[in-house]
């Protein structure tokens, strides 16, 4: 009965799962009416700036809307107010500015959008650092060279606004040893002397009111060779009456397509048997007369300084005795303190050139190795113990005083670069005239007779005349072709002396004129005179 159960049971499981595997599983029905799908607009979210160079922003976010049309952003300075900067797409998530005016703490703040729907702002702080300060502009418009002199001329391009002072800056930090500065309209003009080589500059513009200082771009300049000296070949015509120390040259020879005619004396005094005197007669002298009247035994003698009504108006010592004073005090387009060159030798017959300011401003009167670099129409400098260098001792016992120094420790120190060249020619202030000379004097268009005296490299003293105007035949010389002549005879140092009319060379003890002077009344009457004698 039993087993009839079981099998009875069996069976009837079979049917019901033979009855499911053939019945098909029913799909789910479609909702007839489904909910619509939520679309999302929200502001940006984890803004972020990134500052380079501190004056680049990068802002960065992130964005979890899921249907708008893009961003807006907007930035506040540190004036706390937002301006618009403008729409950035959707699906873009950075932004760069480098748009910043002054340092400071700025705002980014940014929204999204769809069509006129848009969310809260988003904002983020951050500091711009990297901002120059504002500060006045300048820059190097010419560089001019000569052998002792670097001209740089500039333009302020902006003065920030108010008043700057103005130069050129070069070596070790702001060395202004000598330096001149002019400004008019926003142009200024630097003048380095004697540079030491090569020298690194550059142009600078300081405000007043701040001390913002504005440069140019730094360049590195050379000075210019030194002129070639003029090779002449010269006849010996020394008198027989003068000792073997002592020679006398003349040579007709050219200088820039004109003829000349140029006499010099080369003398040794450092056998003991010629000296270097210096006379200053107490009224105006025809040199061939007084020196043979001051003097036991002269030899060769030349005119000497300058003068004007009445009296001499350059420096003379003669045996340690000073005997006048160089005019140190000029009335050009405003009143300067001058300094002038003094030609001179110690009692053992030591050569050297320097300049003297004759005044009593500053303590002086003083000997420089540099002269104060006034020009006309500049500001007017003071001298001192220091300015424009240490004062010195040259310790002359003769000494004659003229100008300008034409050259220098073997440099030459004549140039012509103008203050401003749309000046007339009759007008010009020229940048290298620090002894402030008139322009019959120093002018590169004055073609004159010219006096000068100097020192060779082993130590002989030279006096040199050109004859001009057309005196027998010569042409004369400007200063600078004067200068080239000297250093051509072996000069180092070189005094240009009073010229024109005045400049007259005597020679043999009866001191017989050999040149033409210029005067139509022959020999001129001057004050100073300068020559080679016997040792009294």
């Amino acid at each position: 009965m039993m087993k009839k159960r079981y099998f009875a049971l069996i069976a009837l499981l079979a049917f019901a799962l033979a009855a499911c595997e053939d019945k098909p599983v029913p799909t789910p029905e479609p909702d007839p009416d489904p909910e619509p799908e939520k679309h999302v607009l929200v502001a940006p979210s984890n803004l972020q700036v990134e500052v380079s160079d501190g004056i680049t922003a990068v802002l960065t976010w992130e964005n979890e809307s899921t249907d708008y049309d893009g961003v807006e952003i907007q930035k506040a300075g540190p004036n706390g107010k937002y301006k618009m900067l403008g729409n950035i797409a959707a699906g873009v998530f950075s932004y760069t500015d480098s748009e910043f005016t002054e340092n400071g703490r700025y705002s980014f703040r940014m929204c999204s959008f769809k069509g006129n729907t848009y969310t809260d702002y988003s904002s983020v702080d951050f500091t711009i650092d990297g901002i120059p300060e504002p500060k006045p502009e300048v820059r190097i418009d010419k560089i001019e060279t000569a052998s002792n002199m670097i001209v740089v001329r500039y333009t302020i391009t902006d003065d920030y606004g108010g008043s700057v002072e103005n130069g050129i800056e070069w070596g070790d930090g702001e060395s202004f040893t000598f330096w001149k500065k002019l400004r008019e309209n926003g142009t200024g003009l630097g003048v380095i002397i004697n540079p030491d080589g090569p020298v690194t500059l550059r142009a600078f513009a300081r405000s007043v009111s701040d001390g913002a200082i504005g440069y140019s771009e730094p360049q590195t300049v050379s000075p210019a060779p030194e002129p070639e000296p003029y090779n002449v070949t010269y006849t010996d015509i020394t008198p027989s009456d003068v000792p073997s120390e002592i020679k006398v040259y003349k040579a007709t020879t050219t200088v820039t397509g004109h003829t000349v005619n140029v006499w010099y004396a080369i003398a040794d005094i450092s056998t003991g048997n010629v000296e270097l005197r210096t006379l200053c007669p107490p009224s105006n002298k025809k040199t061939s007369v007084w020196a043979k009247s001051q003097v036991g035994t002269p030899y060769v003698f030349t005119n000497g300084g300058y003068f004007y009504s009445g009296q001499s108006l350059s420096y003379v010592m003669d045996k340690g005795q000073q005997k006048a004073e160089n005019d140190s005090y000029l009335s050009r387009t405003k009143s300067y303190y001058a300094s002038r060159g003094i030609f001179g030798v110690t009692s053992t017959g030591a050569a050297s050139v320097c300049w003297r300011y004759g005044g009593n401003v500053g303590g002086g009167p003083y000997f420089y190795d540099t002269p104060i670099p006034q020009i006309d129409g500049a500001d007017v400098l003071r001298p001192s113990a220091t300015f424009p260098s240490p004062a010195i001792n040259p310790g002359y016992y003769n000494a004659i005083g003229g100008g300008p120094v034409l050259v220098k420790d073997g440099k030459t120190r004549i140039n012509y670069y103008a203050v401003d060249e749309s000046q007339s020619d009759a007008d010009k202030k020229y940048l290298s005239n620090f002894e402030l000379f008139y322009t019959d004097i120093f002018n590169k268009t004055q073609v004159q007779p010219r006096t000068a005296i100097g020192r060779t490299a082993d130590g002989k003293i030279v006096l040199m005349v050109v004859d001009g105007r057309n005196k027998g035949g010569s042409y004369g010389v400007v200063l600078s072709d004067l200068a080239r002549l000297m250093t051509g005879v072996g000069c180092v140092d070189v005094l240009n002396l009073d010229g024109g009319g005045s400049s007259v060379m005597c020679a043999g003890q009866n001191l017989t004129v050999l040149n033409i002077p210029s005067d139509s009344s022959g020999e001129r009457a001057v004050f100073s005179m300068v020559g080679f004698a016997k040792p009294e």
